[in-house]
C-alpha cells in the first residue's frame, strides 16, 4: 500500500511541473446575447486547457464541484461550481489502468479504474487510500451507503466497501457486464452483454427477478420510480415494472438504437441511427412527436453528437457538438438555434443553472434570468 501511495505522490509532483504546459484558451463557449436569448445569463467562463493528445472521458458534478477525467493520461481536475475556480489536479492510477468514473460519498471522492479504487480528499485531492477490485471492470458503480456495486467483465456483480476493500456479497451473471449498474433506493439493476436483467437487493445482494429479452442490451439502461428502460440489439425498447419485471411496454423500431434512452422528468428521448430523436411518454411508451435529424442547422447523422437534452424554464435545450436547440416538450417545436463553440456536455445544476464543456476543457457556468 505505501508503495502505491508514494507512486501516487511522484504522479502528482510531476503533474505540477509540467502545468504550464497548456493548450491555447477556447473562446467563449456560448456568447452573452445567445445566452440571453436562451433564458441565462453568463455567471464566468474558465479553461482546463486540455492538451490535443487528451480526451475528456468523464464529467461529472458532484456536490459543489465539477469533476473530470482525461485519458490516457488519467489527470482527474476538480473545479469549484460557484466560481469555476481549479481547487486541485492530480493523476489518479498506475501504470496503463484507465481512470472510468468519480462518485463521492461526503468530503471523500471515490475514482476507480479497472482493477482499483482510489479516495480522494474532495477538498484537496490528496489520497486517502486504495482497495483492489474484486474483478475487473469496465464501468463505475451503483453507489448504496459505503458500498461500490460493480459489474464485472466476467458477468460477477459485487457490492465493494469503499473503505476495507472487502466484498459484502456478490452474484454471477452470464457474461461481461459493460453498463453501469443503475441503483434505486435499495434495489440495484444489472445487465450483461447477452442481455439478461437482473434485480438485486442493494444490501444484501439477494435475487429479486432476473430474466433475459430478445437480444443483447444495446445501451446504458435506465431506471425510474417504477420502471426499468432497456434498449436492446434487436431494435427494441422496452420497460418493464421495477418491482416485477413484468412487461409494461414495448416498442420496435427498422433502425439501429445506438445508445441508451435520456428521462427528463415523465418523458423519455431515444435516439435513432438516422439521426432522429423520439419523445415518448415514460409510463406508456406512446410517441409524443419525433424530431428528424433535418431539423438541426447542423448536418449530422451520428446521435451521438447530442450529448445533452435537459428541462430549462424555456423549454428542452438539446445541446448538441456546435448547437443549441431550445425546443417546445409539448409537440416538439423548434423555438431557436444558437450557435456554440464546440460543446461536449452540458450538466443541470440545481435552481435550472448548467455547466457548459467543451472537449478541449472551456467550461462555463449558465444561470437562468429572474
Amino acid at each position: 500500500m505505501m508503495q502505491r501511495v508514494l507512486m501516487y505522490g511522484l504522479c502528482m509532483a510531476m503533474t505540477g511541473l509540467m502545468g504550464c504546459q497548456h493548450a491555447p484558451a477556447d473562446r467563449t463557449l456560448v456568447r452573452t446575447a445567445d445566452a440571453y436569448q436562451l433564458g441565462f445569463a453568463a455567471v464566468w467562463a474558465g479553461n482546463l486547457s486540455v492538451p490535443a493528445s487528451q480526451d475528456i472521458t468523464a464529467a461529472v458534478v458532484l456536490d459543489d464541484l465539477l469533476v473530470t477525467i482525461e485519458t490516457p493520461s488519467n489527470m482527474v481536475t476538480a473545479v469549484t461550481v460557484k466560481d469555476g475556480h481549479v481547487r486541485w489536479r492530480h493523476v489518479v492510477g498506475q501504470g496503463r489502468e484507465q481512470a472510468l468514473a468519480a462518485f463521492r460519498r461526503g468530503d471523500r471522492l471515490f475514482i476507480n479504474t479497472e482493477n482499483h479504487v482510489y479516495q480522494l480528499d474532495a477538498h484537496t485531492g490528496d489520497l486517502r487510500n486504495i482497495t483492489d477490485l474484486e474483478q475487473t471492470v469496465s464501468a463505475g458503480p451503483a453507489v448504496y451507503e459505503d458500498y461500490g456495486i460493480f459489474g464485472g467483465v466476467n458477468g460477477l456483480v459485487f457490492a465493494h466497501d469503499l473503505t476495507s476493500g472487502l466484498s459484502k456479497w456478490s452474484y454471477l451473471l452470464t457474461d461481461q457486464i459493460r453498463y453501469r449498474p443503475v441503483g434505486f433506493t435499495n434495489t440495484v439493476f444489472v445487465a450483461d452483454r447477452r442481455g439478461v436483467l437482473a434485480m438485486l437487493n442493494s444490501g444484501s445482494g439477494e435475487l429479486l427477478w432476473r430474466r433475459t429479452p430478445a437480444d443483447g442490451v444495446a445501451g446504458q439502461p435506465v431506471v425510474t420510480s417504477v420502471a426499468v428502460i432497456v434498449p436492446t440489439t434487436d431494435h427494441k425498447l422496452f420497460a418493464l415494472q421495477r418491482a416485477t419485471s413484468q412487461d409494461r411496454w414495448k416498442n420496435v423500431y427498422e433502425q439501429d438504437l445506438p445508445r441508451g434512452p435520456i428521462v427528463v422528468e415523465t418523458m423519455l428521448f431515444q435516439p435513432l441511427e438516422d439521426g432522429s430523436w423520439l419523445a415518448l411518454e415514460v409510463g406508456t411508451g406512446k410517441e409524443l412527436w419525433r424530431l428528424s435529424g433535418k431539423s438541426f442547422k447542423e448536418p449530422w447523422r451520428s446521435a451521438e453528437k447530442y450529448h445533452s437534452i435537459v428541462r430549462t424554464r424555456q423549454g428542452l435545450l438539446f445541446a448538441s457538438a456546435n448547437e443549441f436547440t431550445l425546443i417546445e416538450p409539448a409537440t416538439g417545436r423548434i423555438i431557436r438555434q444558437q450557435a456554440t463553440q464546440p460543446t461536449q456536455a452540458v450538466l443541470p445544476l440545481p435552481g435550472g443553472s448548467l455547466l457548459v464543456l467543451s472537449p478541449t476543457g472551456g467550461t462555463m457556468r449558465l444561470d437562468p434570468l429572474e
